[in-house]
């Protein structure tokens, strides 16, 4: 695979609001670096490799894993790291550059400073390699094709739909019902945070509704509870790591289980066999 970088930086042009400043796409080599950045613009950083880690606004945080298609925004002056120890692996990763003065976008970033996006069908990601392709063909005279291309990018973002924190998805489809995009908000969530110790509690507040609303309406749907689904969700993810060799014990703690007991014995209550007995049925 050939190492390519390519895209264009556009003069700054006055009175345009917002205005895109740089577009690129990155293939190549890890660097082996760790690498602290602060740029004086919004940073719309993309991953399509999902290699490497990242850490924001200070070098205490704990290093966490960059997903693949997962868009990072950044307001301007952010300090963040990025992790690129990782020897020979390919890179592949996208970002642009852009000003915007309206409170929109911070409005979106608050309270954590920054937000990731869910991009699974590469919407963003398409748009930002179109930017950069506009650049290497076009450069300066380009200018107003890859602007618009930066117009659409914001209204993707500011039409998102929140999963968890300061995480979006736009990988929805506008055509999904009520009932479909409710159950899965609370499937995402449910996923996002299998390892924790969760409550309807807390699923609720996270949608915004009471306790009762959440259990009438899911079950509704669904003919199950969430509390019913999040043991589901537990054993399929159970099942896959049984099959890469990981121990109970270490399962157990990773899937929020009390122990490796508690755990074969809700294995066994919903598959009819103990975990010995499932690895040993797919051998």
């Amino acid at each position: 695979m050939k190492e390519i970088t390519y895209g264009w930086r556009w003069n700054k042009k006055s009175g345009i609001n917002p205005l895109l400043v740089q577009g690129i796409i990155n293939i190549g080599k890890s660097n082996g670096n760790i690498s602290r950045i602060i740029i004086p613009y919004w940073v719309l950083d993309y991953e399509f490799s999902g290699t490497g880690g990242y850490r924001v606004k200070a070098k205490t945080k704990q290093w966490l894993n960059r997903e693949s298609y997962m868009v990072h925004l950044y307001p301007p002056n952010t300090i963040f790291w990025e992790d690129k120890r990782y020897g020979d692996k390919w890179l592949h990763s996208g970002w642009i550059l852009f000003s915007d003065r309206r409170k929109d976008l911070y409005k979106l970033i608050q309270p954590y400073g920054y937000v990731r996006l869910l991009d699974k069908e590469e919407k963003i990601g398409s748009l930002i390699s179109k930017i950069a392709d506009i650049g290497k063909q076009q450069e300066e005279s380009g200018f107003w094709n890859a602007q618009s291309l930066l117009c659409k990018i914001i209204g993707i973002i500011l039409n998102a739909r929140i999963v968890y924190k300061n995480m979006y998805d736009i990988s929805f489809e506008d055509k999904k019902s009520p009932g479909a995009i409710f159950t899965e908000s609370v499937d995402t969530f449910l996923s996002s945070n299998i390892s924790e110790k969760i409550t309807l509690s807390a699923i609720a507040e996270h949608l915004h509704i009471s306790i009762s609303s959440l259990e009438h309406r899911y079950k509704q749907i669904t003919g199950y509870s969430p509390m019913i689904k999040l043991t589901k969700l537990r054993i399929e993810n159970t099942k896959a790591l049984l099959l890469k060799g990981y121990p109970l014990k270490a399962i157990a703690a990773q899937l929020g289980f009390v122990d490796a007991f508690h755990l074969s014995k809700t294995f066994k209550r919903l598959e009819g066999l103990s975990p010995r007995e499932f690895i040993k049925s797919k051998k």
